[in-house]
């Protein structure tokens, strides 16, 4: 089944009931319609063998008297308590609850976006949709209290760009930061970056994060870019009154000398995550797609890295879990301080890279690399005036 993309569409699927779901989309419409016309969704599925919704072990029933293969229903009720009738209230320019056989979602929403049009923003609940629908921007909502998940929630885990937990007084991200600029979302990852800049640039023969690119150093041009991505960035710096910048932390190693390895063990200390994507300041093109799909992957193992041709690792441009700290403080126990020596101890993810993928992971160690990146970078720029 082919996926629909739907990039103005944010949706929001749950873990189980009464974990905040409608909450949270009342709250992002109420947050949207200042800047956009919000169209509010509700969408239930009915397996096609049982007549019913299934949202959990028995229907829900309320697909029970559909008429053909979908509907789709404008809300129209602002004062009642249903789902649709809360976004109302939430004041979405309109609200529509699409109810569906499995087997014809693409249909039902098909049909919806010749409806409702593009030049609008859908706030849409469901789980299941995501096995149809790629959307702009996938939430994922929970609670605070461990539980086990929805098995339709767990299917569609790999696709999460963030799971938001609800506590009954608030939720675990500031929604002010969750936004749309007409073309892309932005959503801070549950997750930390840290910017290595601990290296000392032998082969440059000056500090290469402080290198001029567009005009600011190269550490900046790799903060700008990561900044609208994550609530907490981490600079790893033997340096740190060079490295300093307004709202970001800032770790020397716990040891020196002892390579890029320790810095991803500092700085992952100092972490108020789980989870870390680390990028060295040396690669001024953040590829922000690869780096928010190695995110999403990243909940079922200890590691995810990029690969080349199935054997060129890029641990510098990955995503740990803290179920690395063991590994990584025994490989430093005993000496080892390469960060492919720990590759083989975890359960690792690799990642292989497209070639367009693979250019965009581009290490600046030398000053001949500097000066062809900028020249490059410069026809590039031009090309696109």
């Amino acid at each position: 089944m082919k996926t629909i993309d739907v990039p103005n569409m944010v949706l929001i699927g749950a873990t189980g009931r009464n974990v905040g779901k409608t909450t949270l989309a009342c709250a992002l419409i109420e947050r949207l319609r200042s800047k956009f016309r919000v169209i509010g969704v509700k969408v239930t599925a009915a397996d096609d063998d049982q007549g019913n919704a299934r949202t959990g072990s028995k229907g829900c029933g309320s697909c029970d008297d559909l008429r053909g293969p979908y509907e789709i229903i404008e809300e129209q009720n602002a004062e009642g308590k249903k789902d649709t009738c809360l976004m109302l209230q939430a004041q979405a320019a309109k609200v529509y609850w699409v109810k569906s056989l499995r087997s014809h979602l693409p249909d039902a929403v098909n049909a919806l976006l010749s409806q409702v049009g593009r030049d609008c923003v859908l706030v849409c609940e469901s789980t299941g949709l995501r096995s149809v629908v790629r959307p702009g921007l996938f939430l994922l909502a929970d609670n605070a209290e461990p539980a086990s998940s929805r098995p339709s929630a767990e299917r569609v885990r790999q696709w999460v760009d963030r799971v938001v937990c609800f506590a009954g007084q608030g939720f675990d991200v500031d929604l002010d930061s969750i936004r749309y600029d007409g073309e892309r979302w932005h959503c801070p990852a549950r997750a930390s970056c840290i910017i290595l800049a601990g290296g000392r640039s032998r082969r440059m023969g000056q500090d290469k994060s402080l290198l001029p690119i567009e005009g600011k150093p190269m550490i900046q041009h790799v903060l700008d870019q990561v900044r609208p991505h994550f609530d907490e960035i981490i600079v790893s710096s033997n340096t740190p009154e060079v490295h300093q910048f307004p709202g970001i932390k800032t770790v020397s190693d716990q040891e020196q000398d002892r390579g890029p390895l320790m810095g991803i063990f500092t700085a992952m200390q100092a972490s108020s995550h789980d989870t870390s994507f680390v990028v060295a300041c040396d690669m001024p093109n953040v590829d922000i797609t690869l780096m928010r799909y190695m995110l999403r992957q990243a909940y079922r193992y200890d590691a995810v890295i990029p690969r080349a041709n199935q054997r060129f690792l890029e641990p510098l441009f990955a995503v740990y879990n803290r179920s690395m700290l063991p590994i990584i403080e025994e490989s430093l126990a005993q000496g080892k301080n390469k960060v492919q020596d720990v590759m083989t101890l975890g359960r690792v993810l690799y990642v292989d890279l497209s070639e367009e993928q693979q250019r965009s992971l581009l290490n600046l160690n030398t000053k001949q690399e500097y000066t062809r990146f900028r020249e490059t970078d410069a026809t590039r720029q031009a090309e696109a005036e």
